[in-house]
């Protein structure tokens, strides 16, 4: 049965915003490619996507915001546990609704759920040309852990590990 989970939230710019999250389905990949090419310079594949959902160590989650009566995904995230961690893979929000605190809204209810799954780690990899994400995973309490020579290769471009604790018991504030 499928998780969901409704709040309010505001953005940095003082509007409220109500979020819907709920597992990514394959009826959502038209509107995440969208996203996934708008997002990366690299985007992953509809084949790439479709594998998730058959790994038994993926997770995925959508992020919807309810305007006109209708539900609009405007973001999503895919991760994956093994053993204690998480690795964060992809997370993107469509660019006209950045900076209204849909994507701290999701890494927060990404990293509740790793936590409730026994994870005690997260990680993931970032451009360091990418300030504005940096800014947002070290607001989330994300630190440099290293970096991945040529990580991306197309661009040539190193990656920077980011890691963070999640704390024992988190389905909390304390996130």
């Amino acid at each position: 049965m499928p998780e969901f989970w409704n709040s309010s939230m505001s953005s940095e710019n003082g509007r409220s915003n109500s979020f819907l999250l709920e597992p990514m389905t394959p009826d959502d990949l038209e509107d995440v490619l969208a996203i996934e090419t708008a997002a990366f310079p690299s985007p992953w594949s509809r084949n790439l996507f479709l594998e998730e959902f058959s790994s038994s160590v993926a997770r995925n989650l959508t992020i919807r915001i309810s305007s006109r009566g209708r539900s609009i995904l405007v973001g999503y995230a895919v991760f994956r546990i093994a053993a204690d961690e998480v690795d964060i893979q992809r997370i993107a929000v469509k660019p006209e609704f950045r900076r209204r605190s849909a994507a701290t809204f999701l890494i927060k209810a990404l990293l509740q759920k790793a936590g409730k799954e026994g994870c005690t780690q997260a990680f993931l990899e970032v451009r360091p040309s990418n300030e504005a994400a940096i800014r947002l995973y070290e607001k989330l309490g994300f630190v440099v852990k290293g970096i991945r020579k040529s990580y991306y290769v197309e661009q040539g471009e190193d990656a920077l590990v980011m890691g963070r604790d999640i704390p024992a018991g988190s389905g909390s504030s304390e996130l």
